[in-house]
C-alpha cells in the first residue's frame, strides 16, 4: 500500500476519533448543564456509571478539554470533603453549588459556617437560626444544637458565634466579619422591630 493511501485511510479515522470526544464532551456539558437548571449539581462519582460508563483517565481527558474551551467557561469543579462536583454557573450561583456539594457530603459544620460567614461578609447580617430548619437544609432543633455544639470544640470554626435577640430568637455571626455588637443590633432588629414596626 502506498504512503498516500495510508494517509487517506487514517484521515477518516482521526476526523471520527475527533468528533466522538466533541459528541462525549458535548453530552457531558448538556447532562451539567440541565442538572443546573433543575437545582441540582453533578457528583464526579457518578460519571463512571450508565448513561455514561466513563473510565477515569478518559474522564479527566474530557473535563480537561471542557476546561480550556472558551465555549464551556460555565462548568466549574467544586473539591468536596467526600469528592468532586461540577455545576454550571449560567444557571447557578457558585454559592449555592457549594451549599449542595457540603450537603451532599453532609458536612454540616461546613454547611453552617459557609452560610453564616457569606451573611457576615456580604450583607452583612447576622443568620437566623430558624433558616436551617428550612429548604433545602431541613435540619431538626435537635440537630442543629449538636452541630453547634461541636463547632464550639473544633479549631475551624472559632469565628462562628452566637447573639440573642431580646425575644429569644438565635443568630449566628462570624467574628472575622462582624463585630458582637453589631451582631446584636441587626438581631434585634430583624427579630423584634421588623414585627413590631413591619
Amino acid at each position: 500500500m502506498t504512503e498516500e493511501k495510508k494517509n487517506n485511510q487514517q484521515q477518516p479515522e482521526k476526523a471520527s476519533e475527533v468528533n466522538k470526544e466533541v459528541d462525549e464532551r458535548s453530552k457531558l456539558v448538556a447532562h451539567i448543564r440541565e442538572k443546573s437548571n433543575k437545582g441540582e449539581i453533578v457528583k464526579y462519582k457518578e460519571l463512571y456509571e450508565e448513561p455514561f460508563s466513563y473510565q477515569e483517565e478518559s474522564l479527566k481527558e474530557i473535563l480537561g478539554e471542557i476546561k480550556n474551551n472558551e465555549e464551556y467557561d460555565d462548568i466549574h469543579i467544586l473539591k468536596g470533603t467526600k469528592g468532586y462536583y461540577l455545576y454550571s454557573d449560567q444557571v447557578m450561583k457558585g454559592h449555592y453549588a457549594l451549599i449542595l456539594a457540603k450537603m451532599e457530603d453532609k458536612d454540616n459544620p461546613g454547611l453552617i459556617a459557609e452560610m453564616v460567614r457569606k451573611d457576615s461578609r456580604t450583607y452583612p447580617r447576622p443568620t437566623d437560626a430558624k433558616t436551617f430548619y428550612g429548604f433545602p437544609f431541613f435540619m431538626s432543633e435537635e440537630d442543629l444544637e449538636d452541630v453547634l455544639e461541636d463547632m464550639k470544640k473544633h479549631p475551624d470554626y472559632q469565628d462562628i458565634n452566637e447573639v440573642f435577640a431580646s425575644d429569644g430568637s438565635r443568630f449566628l455571626f462570624s467574628s472575622e466579619h462582624m463585630k458582637e455588637r453589631r451582631a446584636k443590633l441587626l438581631a434585634e432588629q430583624e427579630a423584634v422591630d421588623r414585627v413590631n414596626f413591619p
